[in-house]
């Protein structure tokens, strides 16, 4: 056989997955001519297929290094380069490409690629925009495009990149699906339901698409809709813990749970997935002799979580502590470098499976790792599961169980969970600590508090800056009650889903015949923080939701002043607002029941003079109250770290 002819067994024989075959062939000729850049390359991609990835990059190395003018292998190169997360040099090899071929459409793709992993969007943009001027009728390229969009928010770029995709390519499903969330994003849920209907036509029963539809219902509060799809997702794809969680995080919404059943279904996700492991032994041996806590979190950017993991963050004794961030963060900002600059060790790993993100956890010798996610959206539990730290908890991003026995506590308070009250609702042991169980860190957009509007109104007005899928009819219809309790007072609803005419006309419908729709003003978000924390000077008093407690809505609105009714249950989920609230001396506010809830209502309507008293005096109080001691919540902290490693044997 000729040269040439072996070198096309060895790409027939990867082509047929006889990847073992294929390497001892390309081997056999490297042994007779050991430069023979061709063979060493298919060498590589016979080792990679076959799952010897490292060795598969060495050797596509070396046959870059032996023949280095072609485009198209150092293209391959970067391509393999970023599946091991070397993403600097995957880029470079990128870059080298280009200059020896600027118009190679395959080079401009893997660029793209390889700057959103590297968290540059505008150079993926760049590389994409880029690709379409090459190719302006490849589908992949416009969609590529319009996923760095949409990760901008810049959403009608992202919208017009997906219908450009999907002109090309009729049938492209992952456009369609991008297109729907992108429409979803931008308040068009019912056309994004459309997109998700077209795609599943195209693919029945796919779990993926399935529980995107799901996640439309949820944020239309259709509870019962998003759970059967979440179940037939589950029933098609049973380990498809996604959507399981998912599934766990509506429970938390739906007023016709009881606390027992929703224990229920997330010690089911425990049972099901939760395979046993030993715990890493032994006491710490780091040689500064630190603590080592690590944080894991989608959501180390400009988000609630940010607003109670910072005050943490900053007061912690770095003498005693060092702190290790695992981040999966889309897009960082100005929050996520802050937050770095308090953390000792940061880890990218938003695209790094979850078992190899645990082996690298475990070689950091963690002594504490924390979720801050929970079953919340792009939640990395399943790490966890792997056991890769000494002690694990949970704290601060999921307002109940994780269920998992992996997780050995969970960082609560007496007020949010009482004692002898819940333990029989948690996988965890609960770790409580002086209320509250979270520190806020007031915004420094926040505008000066404003006068009550009642005393230049002369009328009460309510409101809710609550998301959508919180407001259940139960509390919509307390809420009615409100209304037709007090004379001419007003209600005002305000969430992004107000954007949306048939959700506007769906909370109207809730609304009997008896109450003028002019006492109700529904509000879309507004542009700017400084502009949502300006509308509270609109409101006397702020309406918590029930089941699901705001936590961040109810420390904005204190802060502007906003005294906060709360209906209280029996589990953490239901009583946070106790819990914030007692820190500013408005515990009479969290009511048991519905009619302590409408008295404290009316005892506030009645008395103006009162509710600018309580409005001018509340931020202060919350300044100096446990709400906002940064100092204090973090020594709270590393004493309740401390205590729980000295247990550890």
């Amino acid at each position: 056989m000729t040269l040439e002819e072996v070198l096309e067994t060895a790409r027939q024989m990867i082509a047929a997955r006889r990847w073992r075959e294929a390497e001892a062939v390309c081997r056999q000729v490297l042994a007779v001519r050991p430069t023979e850049s061709r063979a060493m390359r298919l060498l590589g991609l016979a080792q990679v297929a076959g799952g010897q990835l490292a060795f598969g990059i060495e050797s596509v190395q070396q046959a870059v290094a032996l023949n280095p003018n072609v485009a198209e292998w150092r293209v391959e190169l970067a391509e393999l380069l970023r599946a091991d997360n070397r993403l600097d040099q995957s880029a470079e090899q990128c870059q080298i490409a280009l200059r020896l071929q600027p118009k190679l459409f395959m080079a401009m793709m893997t660029l793209g690629v390889t700057q959103a992993a590297r968290a540059k969007l505008e150079d993926a943009a760049i590389a994409f925009g880029q690709a379409v001027e090459i190719q302006p009728k490849n589908p992949h390229a416009w969609n590529n495009m319009g996923n760095i969009r949409l990760t901008q928010r810049r959403l009608a770029e992202a919208i017009d990149s997906y219908r450009h995709a999907i002109e090309l390519q009729p049938d492209f499903i992952s456009a369609m699906n991008n297109l729907a969330i992108a429409l979803q994003f931008n308040n068009e849920s019912a056309e994004a339901m459309k997109w998700h209907r077209k795609a599943l036509a195209l693919r029945p029963n796919d779990p993926g698409i399935l529980t995107a539809i799901a996640g439309v219902h949820q944020l239309h509060g259709e509870l019962a809709e998003a759970r059967v799809l979440l179940q037939q997702a589950i029933e098609i794809q049973p380990r498809f813990a996604t959507a399981f969680s998912q599934m766990l995080f509506i429970s938390n919404l739906d007023e016709t749970l009881d606390e027992q059943a929703r224990f229920d279904l997330h010690r089911e996700f425990g049972n099901r997935y939760e395979a046993a492991r030993p715990r890493p032994s032994g006491p710490p041996r780091h040689a500064n002799g630190r603590i080592r806590i690590g944080l894991v979190s989608a959501d180390l950017r400009d988000h609630a979580i940010a607003n109670f993991l910072q005050p943490a963050l900053a007061g912690l004794n770095r003498a005693k502590f060092e702190v290790f961030c695992y981040a999966s963060v889309a897009e960082p900002d100005a929050v996520t470098e802050k937050i770095k600059s308090w953390c000792e060790n940061w880890r990218d790993i938003g695209r790094t499976p979850d078992a190899q993100a645990a082996d690298i956890i475990h070689q950091d010798e963690i002594d504490i790792l924390v979720d801050l996610g929970g079953h919340a959206a792009l939640s990395r539990l399943p790490i966890f599961m792997h056991r890769p730290a000494r002690v694990q908890l949970s704290w601060l991003g999921y307002p109940n169980t994780t269920s998992l026995s992996c997780i050995d506590y969970r960082i609560t308070d007496v007020i949010a969970d009482p004692i002898g009250t819940t333990e029989h609702l948690h996988a965890e042991k609960l770790l409580r600590i002086d209320p509250p169980f979270v520190c806020y860190e007031p915004p420094k957009e926040a505008p000066d508090v404003a006068d009550s509007p009642c005393v230049k109104n002369g009328y009460v007005t309510f409101g809710t800056f609550s998301t959508y899928a919180k407001i259940r009819p139960p509390m919509l219809r307390l809420w009615v009650r409100l209304l037709q309790t007090i004379p001419n007072s007003r209600l005002v609803i305000k969430n992004r889903m107000m954007a949306e005419e048939d959700l506007r006309e769906r909370i109207m419908s809730e609304f009997p015949a008896g109450v003028d729709p002019g006492r109700i003003d529904l509000l879309a978000s507004d542009g700017t923080r400084a502009e949502h924390l300006a509308r509270y000077g609109q409101i006397d008093i702020a309406l918590d939701t029930f089941p699901y407690h705001g936590t961040t809505t109810t420390c904005e609105a204190l802060w502007m002043g906003v005294p906060v009714l709360a209906l209280l249950g029996k589990s953490h989920v239901s009583r946070v607002a106790a819990s914030l609230l007692g820190c500013v001396d408005l515990s009479h506010l969290a009511s048991a029941d519905e009619r302590h809830l409408l008295q404290q209502a009316m005892d506030l309507a009645k008395n103006p003079a009162r509710m600018q008293s309580i409005r001018r005096a509340l931020r202060g109080k919350m300044a100096g109250s446990s709400l906002t001691d940064a100092a204090g919540f973090s020594r709270k902290i590393e004493q309740a770290f401390t205590a729980i490693l000295a247990n550890v044997t």
